[in-house]
């Protein structure tokens, strides 16, 4: 049987993204979930993460901390020239890293159970040091958080490479020489196209995956909410709610031989096959 971390990203980002995942973690679709911390409504979206699967965060899905630059109010081609040109204050990451950590426990009651980055940023140069650094000074044997490598184990097209070269590699060997665990491979990107094939490219990114816990992210949200509020990417979002909630897709993985598992090895009870139920 293959093995899949289905992992979707930005949690907390709107009600109709943070339903989409709950509709199909509660199926077993989505098996790890990314939270962002700093939005004013982090203690709803948690709220409604613990009244769906209980405290802790260690069930399915797993939740871990999707570390977002976003609040320095610099925007993302900023940061990657002061990144570097090593321009990112070491002090000032540390704090912003710990402060998304500290509001991730106060409203999971613990630790994450990996961390990535909104937009890939936790592996940018000195972000990954600090970030490295900072798991290491706070979290000790089973609490320590796993790290997200955004790095292919194959040729998945020129976006996927360019976000590898972005620092995988260094943060892989970061991560290696502290012992922290990482994801055996990464697939899930595509260019949000209205056009995309999502049936042929989720074949794909299933059949080709490599190692004992690669990952696939997702990006889905529920119609509505997500476009009135301008999100670039609402329409791709709203897509792959209804692909990855359709029999098709259960259909996918029982072809394949491919089970949704979390981080830490387990996965649902039973695969799913059945067409998710919309949240009211």
């Amino acid at each position: 049987m293959t093995p899949i971390i289905v992992n979707a990203d930005d949690y907390g980002l709107v009600e109709s993204v943070d339903a989409a995942i709950i509709a199909l973690g509660r199926l077993g679709v989505v098996t790890a979930c990314s939270a962002m911390v700093e939005p004013s409504r982090w203690p709803i979206a948690a709220a409604a993460f613990r009244g769906a699967f209980g405290t802790g965060g260690n069930g399915t899905p797993e939740i871990g901390l999707h570390l977002d630059l976003g609040s320095s109010g610099v925007g993302l081609p900023r940061t990657l020239v002061r990144a570097y040109a090593r321009q990112l204050e070491r002090g000032a990451l540390q704090g912003l890293v710990d402060r998304q950590l500290d509001r991730f426990e106060d409203e999971i009651g613990a630790a994450p159970v990996f961390v990535d980055g909104h937009e890939h940023v936790h592996q940018l140069p000195r972000v990954r040091d600090v970030l490295v650094d900072r798991l290491l000074a706070r979290y000790r044997g089973d609490a320590m958080p796993a790290i997200r490598i955004c790095a292919p184990s194959r040729w998945r097209g020129m976006k996927a490479a360019l976000i590898g070269v972005l620092g995988a590699s260094a943060l892989r060997s970061l991560a290696g020489a502290a012992g922290l665990p990482t994801n055996s491979d990464f697939a899930g990107v595509y260019d949000f196209s209205p056009s995309a094939d999502l049936p042929a490219l989720w074949r794909r990114w299933v059949s080709t995956s490599a190692g004992p816990r690669p990952v696939i992210m997702c990006h889905v949200a529920l119609p509505g909410e997500v476009a009135a509020a301008g999100d670039r990417i609402a329409g791709a979002r709203e897509r792959e709610f209804a692909w990855l909630s359709s029999p098709g897709f259960g259909q996918l993985l029982e072809s394949l031989d491919a089970r949704p598992i979390g981080w830490r090895g387990q996965g649902p009870a039973t695969r799913c096959v059945s067409p998710v139920r919309q949240a009211p």
